[in-house]
């Protein structure tokens, strides 16, 4: 009797599974123009942000907005 193989064919083997990659979006605004609350600028960046994801990046989901209003580039004053 012939010997079999205990493993499966590459038929049968399922298909690997995909995951969608995630963008994220920061904006920074200086210190010398900081205002109080959040600026127009800050605001104006993040919707850039989004349009320019939204027009080249396909096969991606934005998974969140960071901004720095005017601290430091690794102190997050907000999250969206």
């Amino acid at each position: 009797m012939a010997r079999t193989s205990r493993k499966s064919s590459k038929a049968e083997r399922s298909a690997p599974v995909f995951r969608e990659n995630r963008w994220a979006s920061y904006a920074r605004l200086s210190v010398k123009s900081n205002k109080v609350g959040i600026d127009d600028s800050i605001i104006h960046q993040l919707q850039r942000n989004r349009d320019f994801i939204r027009k080249n990046i396909q096969d991606g989901l934005l998974a969140g907005e960071y901004y720095d209003d005017g601290i430091s580039g690794t102190t997050f004053a907000g999250v969206r």
